[in-house]
């Protein structure tokens, strides 16, 4: 399989937005979005890329978008400016309800775990990296 070199600086072709992760970090999304990354021609959006932006787009979006101050023709600048397919995991499983209706053709994953394990995980990755900065 000829694998994809996609990198948040080159210029990609118009692609479609077509799928919306709506499930929570620690359930499979770090192997989704490189399976997704791998066969959709256009890249998705993941948590690890937010940590690895160069380009500042995910560090100037997302906290308005928390706060409520982003427009749909916003989204949709963002998802072509980012030359997105998909997306998983947070911070834009967040808004998955947005995205379902600016994107009303894009199908919908919910990626699960199993309750326990997945609060075990969260609590041995995410809670102690969050505890470093607390």
């Amino acid at each position: 399989m000829e694998q994809h070199n996609k990198t948040e600086e080159e210029g990609t072709d118009d692609v479609s937005f077509i799928l919306i992760g709506a499930g929570l970090p620690r359930t499979g999304t770090l192997s989704t979005y490189t399976a997704l990354e791998q066969i959709l021609p256009g890249k998705c959006h993941h948590m690890v890329k937010v940590g690895r932006c160069k380009t500042g787009r995910n560090a100037s979006f997302f906290p308005r978008a928390v706060r409520g101050e982003v427009t749909d023709e916003e989204w949709r600048q963002f998802v072509r400016d980012e030359g997105l397919s998909a997306a998983v995991d947070y911070p834009m499983s967040l808004f998955w309800k947005d995205l379902v209706r600016i994107y009303p053709n894009a199908k919908v994953l919910l990626n699960v775990r199993d309750p326990v394990k997945w609060r075990a995980s969260v609590y041995n990755s995410i809670y102690q990296i969050l505890a470093i900065y607390s």
